[in-house]
């Protein structure tokens, strides 16, 4: 519930996606809204649309819709005010957020996925390799960017992407935003200093509960 009360101090209506019964029940019981969803899905936003179908008729073609995972418990609230902003701009279709990274051991680590922007902070590709490529002892500065994995999408656009068919790219890098790139859509990037914490071991939960003084 901590990642469902964050979001919902900044958005109204706040839905817990799940194929889980037992996180339903327990969302309800705290007072939360949830939707049991299709177990055979391959991404989060496959179940975010799913979920939000069953609610198209409060919404309209663009209408905004934010997919926090639920093991984000440290995105800062400042920042979903942010990607609602950000679709002031009628051309934003989908929108995410990035952080700048100088370790080299989290730059080459494949399990950071990195972005490179073009000069309207537009996603121009993500990668699990280390992108840009410094070549040898280039003296141009490099700035490397990590992906946190919220998105933000207008309900028509996440209505057409989900519709798309797994492309080659997305395949080779087991990264759903690249099926969006090769056809067409554009992604707004958000920098933001949040580095994201997501929580994917027992040792993340430890260390998430030391934070939020839980222990």
């Amino acid at each position: 519930m901590h990642v469902y009360d964050k979001v919902h101090a900044v958005v109204e209506n706040v839905y817990v996606a799940t194929d889980d019964q037992r996180i339903v029940d327990e969302v309800t019981r705290g007072g939360g809204q949830a939707i049991l969803t299709d177990p055979n899905h391959q991404t989060g936003t496959d179940r975010c649309a799913e979920a939000m179908e069953s609610l198209a008729k409060y919404l309209s073609q663009d209408s905004i819709i934010i997919n926090v995972q639920g093991d984000e418990p440290f995105i800062p609230t400042e920042l979903l005010f942010d990607l609602q902003k950000k679709f002031n701009d009628d051309s934003v279709q989908i929108a995410t957020c990035v952080h700048k990274i100088t370790d080299p051991e989290s730059i080459k680590n494949p399990n950071r996925v990195k972005v490179v922007l073009n000069n309207n902070n537009q996603a121009l590709y993500f990668s699990r390799s280390v992108i840009p490529h410094k070549k040898g002892d280039s003296k141009h500065p490099t700035e490397h960017f990590q992906h946190i994995g919220v998105y933000a999408f207008r309900w028509s656009t996440l209505q057409e992407i989900v519709k798309l068919k797994a492309s080659k790219l997305e395949l080779q890098e087991s990264l759903e935003q690249l099926r969006w790139l090769e056809n067409g859509y554009s992604i707004h990037c958000i920098k933001t200093d949040y580095n994201g914490f997501g929580i994917d071991t027992e040792q993340d939960l430890i260390k998430a509960r030391e934070i939020l003084g839980k222990v």
